[in-house]
C-alpha cells in the first residue's frame, strides 16, 4: 500500500512550541503507513531533530534564511510538485500564512488526480482584480435571497464573533449557563492570552484567539480595510432572520433527517461533535 505523504512546513526549526508539538504528536502516527516530511526555511540546531530523523521523519531545508523570501517560495513550490503530498500543514507567522496557503492550493490544483475537478484557484485580491477589469457591479444585480445561515453563523469573520456566536448558542440551549469569554486578536495578544491561561491569570471559561488583527476581517489579503469589513460582517449577521442555529429551520430539518427531534436531543445523544483526546 502506498504511503500517505504529509508535509509540515515551518519557517524556522529550533526548540520552540511547534517543534515540541510535532515531536509529541508524531509518536501516535503509524509511520509505516504515513511519510512525514518537515520543511523549513531555516534549520537550526534543535534537540528535537535527531530523534525525529531516527523515526524516519525527513527534513528539507529551503534557502537557509527566512529573509530569502522569493527563493523560499520557489524552492517550496518545486518540492510540492516533486513530492506530490496528500496533505500540507502550514505553521507560519502572521502576514505570510495566506500567501503560502495559496501556493499550496495552487499546486494542489495541478494534481493529475484532481484534473477536471478544479477550474482555478484565486486569492481575494485576484478575484477583486477580475471584477474591476470587467466592471462588475454587484449592487446593480438582482438580489436572490437565500437565508440559510443564522446570525451566529455569520459573525465568525471578525474578532469577538466566535465568542458571541458560541455565547448566543449556549444561552439558547441552556439559559442559566455561565458563559464568560475572553478574546484576543493579533499574534502578540494571542500569545499573551495563552500565557495568562497557563498561569491561571484568567477569569473566563471560553477563550477566542485570532492571529489576524481584527480577525479574518483584518487578514493579509483583504480587499477592504479592517473597520469597513467588520461593519459589513456585522450588517450581514444582523440581516439573518435566525439568531442562532437553534431557531434555524434548515438546521432543524437536518437534525430531523439525522434522527433528532430537538436541539437538546441532538446535544444529549449525538456523538457527531464529540472528540476523544
Amino acid at each position: 500500500m502506498q504511503k500517505i505523504k504529509i508535509c509540515c512546513f515551518c519557517e524556522t526549526w529550533e526548540s520552540g512550541g511547534i517543534e515540541s508539538f510535532l515531536s509529541n504528536i508524531l509518536q501516535y502516527i503509524n509511520l509505516e503507513e504515513i511519510q512525514v516530511d518537515i520543511v523549513v526555511s531555516c534549520l537550526k540546531k534543535s534537540i528535537f531533530t535527531e530523534p525525529l530523523k531516527q523515526k524516519g521523519i525527513r527534513f528539507f531545508e529551503l534557502s537557509g534564511s527566512q529573509r530569502n523570501f522569493l527563493k523560499n517560495h520557489y524552492m517550496f513550490m518545486k518540492l510540492l510538485r516533486k513530492e506530490n503530498y496528500n496533505a500540507v500543514h502550514l505553521h507560519i507567522f502572521h502576514g505570510l500564512s495566506l500567501y503560502y496557503a495559496c501556493l499550496a492550493k495552487k499546486a494542489e490544483a495541478k494534481d493529475p488526480e484532481l484534473s477536471g475537478a478544479i477550474d482555478c484557484v484565486l486569492t481575494f485580491q485576484e478575484l477583486a482584480d477580475m471584477f474591476h477589469v470587467f466592471q462588475t457591479d454587484f449592487a446593480a444585480a438582482e438580489a436572490e435571497l437565500r437565508e440559510h445561515s443564522s446570525t451566529a453563523g455569520r459573525l465568525y469573520g471578525r474578532t469577538g464573533g466566535v465568542s458571541k456566536a458560541v455565547g448566543d448558542c449556549v444561552k439558547s440551549i441552556q439559559s442559566d449557563c455561565v458563559f464568560t469569554p475572553e478574546t484576543a486578536n493579533g499574534v502578540q495578544n494571542c500569545k499573551a492570552l495563552l500565557e495568562q491561561i497557563l498561569t491561571g491569570d484568567v477569569k473566563g471559561n471560553f477563550f477566542e484567539g485570532m492571529a489576524c488583527d481584527g480577525g479574518c476581517a483584518g487578514g493579509p489579503k483583504r480587499v477592504l480595510d479592517t473597520g469597513s469589513c467588520t461593519e459589513r460582517i456585522n450588517q450581514y449577521a444582523d440581516e439573518s432572520p435566525f439568531p442562532t442555529p437553534a431557531e434555524n429551520p434548515y438546521v432543524a430539518d437536518l437534525m430531523k433527517r439525522l434522527g433528532f427531534h430537538t436541539v437538546e436531543d441532538f446535544v444529549e445523544h449525538s456523538k457527531i461533535l464529540t472528540r476523544q483526546l
